[in-house]
Formats: C-alpha cells, structure tokens, sequence
C-alpha cells in the first residue's frame, strides 16, 4: 500500500518538515513492478505493439492504485493517521526521541 512519509531537521526552518509518498519494498508480481511511480513503468514485449501492451497493462494497475492513495488521503484519516517517520536518508526511524 502507498504511505506517506515524514521528515524533520529539527531546524524550524520553513522546510524542516518533509512529507513524501514511501513506496520502499514495493513489488507487483503480476506486473513485474516495484513502484507506484508511472515514471518507473517500463513495457516489455517481442514486439513494439506487446511492449505498447504490457506498458498500458502496467500504467493502468499504477493508476488504479494512485486514485485508491487519492481516495484514502483525501476523503479519510487512513493514511495521515500512519505516516511512517524516517531519516534523512529516508530510512524508518523506530523511536523517536524528542
């Protein structure tokens, strides 16, 4: 499932708090794609018409997923309530000590 993510530099700075879309250990095995990102898709086929295919096939998953992320952020609680706090490097921070 797409989650947000949630940084501070603790610098109070008009940029210190940061919220982005985590996709980290994502894959789909039915479509062979490890991001939500429709930049990442890549379409394979024998031919240009099936890499054409399998590329719309991926797209669409992709953006069935972003509209149930859009539906989830927008209209509940379901995704703001579980932002996962990382680090700089974006990596999940277990405990955070204030």
């Amino acid at each position: 499932m797409i989650g947000l993510t949630h940084y501070d530099d603790r610098k109070e700075k008009w940029q210190s708090h940061e919220i982005t879309i985590g996709d980290s250990g994502f894959f789909n095995a039915e479509f062979g794609i490890y991001s939500h990102d429709p930049f990442d898709i890549t379409g394979y086929g024998r031919t240009k018409d099936e890499a054409i295919e399998d590329f719309k096939n991926k797209f669409k998953y992709v953006m069935r997923e972003l509209k149930a992320f859009e539906t989830m952020l927008l209209d509940t609680d379901m995704i703001t309530d579980n932002i996962i706090e990382v680090d700089g490097r974006g990596v999940p921070i277990t405990s955070i000590k204030e």
